[in-house]
C-alpha cells in the first residue's frame, strides 16, 4: 500500500517535494520478504526516484544484495511516469527519463500469480534494454515474473558511435565516465567496485567488465 501511495504521487516529485518510499530492506535474514519482493521494493524505489535509504547493516549483507544496494545508490532524482495511461495512475509498467538517450524502464508485478512480460512491448524502436541486476542484455523473448516481484532495465535510444547500453554498477551510471572523442568511447570506471558494462559497437552488442579505475576505449 505504501508504495503504491508513493508511485501514485510521483508526478509531485522535485514540484512539491523529494519523494521518500519506504526504506530499502534488502537483508536475506531477519525479514518476512523473499526474494521476488525484495526486486519489488527495489524497483518501488527506483521508480520513485526519490530517497534511497537502508535499513540494513550493509557491511552483513552478501555480495548480490550489496551490489543491489549500490545499483540505487545515490537516488537517481528522475520519478517514473506509468508507461500505459489505461492502467491508471498506478500500472504495473513503469519509465523514467535519466537523460535525452537514457531511460529506466521496468514492471512491477502487483497481483498474486506469477506472468510473463515482453520486453519489446514497453520499447521504443532503436531501444536495446539491459537488466543491470543480473547483467544480461535482453533479446526479443519474454521474462518471468513472481508474484509481488519487480524488475528494471537500462533503456539505450540508438545513437551514432559506440554507445553504452547497460551497466551493473548503477542505475544511473554514477561513477561511470564515458566521453566521446572522435567517435570512439572511452570508459573509466571510478567506483571501488567492479561492474560489469554493456557497449554496443561496431554493430556487435557485448559485456565487459571494468576493474576500479580501469579505463578502456570502443571504436
Amino acid at each position: 500500500h505504501a508504495m503504491r501511495m508513493t508511485l501514485q504521487r510521483n508526478w509531485m516529485h522535485r514540484r512539491w517535494w523529494l519523494n521518500d518510499p519506504d526504506c530499502l530492506v534488502l537483508r536475506a535474514e531477519e525479514t518476512d520478504l523473499d526474494e521476488a519482493e525484495v526486486r519489488f521494493l527495489a524497483a518501488g524505489v527506483a521508480f520513485s526516484g526519490g530517497l534511497a535509504v537502508s535499513s540494513d547493516n550493509l557491511m552483513a549483507l552478501d555480495d548480490e544484495r550489496s551490489a543491489l544496494t549500490r545499483t540505487l545508490m545515490p537516488a537517481t532524482g528522475m520519478a517514473a511516469k506509468p508507461a500505459d495511461s489505461s492502467e491508471g495512475p498506478v500500472g504495473s509498467a513503469w519509465r523514467a527519463r535519466l537523460d535525452e538517450t537514457r531511460s529506466l524502464v521496468g514492471v512491477l508485478n502487483w497481483g498474486e500469480e506469477s506472468g510473463w512480460v515482453s520486453v519489446y512491448e514497453y520499447l521504443f524502436p532503436g531501444e536495446v534494454a539491459f537488466n543491470p541486476w543480473t547483467g544480461q542484455i535482453l533479446g526479443k523473448g519474454d521474462l518471468f515474473l513472481r508474484p509481488h516481484e519487480g524488475t528494471v532495465w537500462q533503456v539505450t535510444a540508438r545513437s551514432p558511435g559506440p554507445r553504452v547500453v547497460g551497466d551493473t554498477g548503477h542505475l544511473g551510471y554514477d561513477g561511470l565516465t564515458m566521453r566521446q572523442v572522435s567517435g570512439r568511447l572511452q570508459l573509466r570506471n571510478d567506483r571501488r567496485q567492479g561492474r560489469t558494462v554493456a557497449v554496443e559497437a561496431r554493430g556487435h552488442l557485448r559485456t565487459y567488465a571494468l576493474e576500479p579505475g580501469e579505463m578502456r576505449w570502443f571504436d
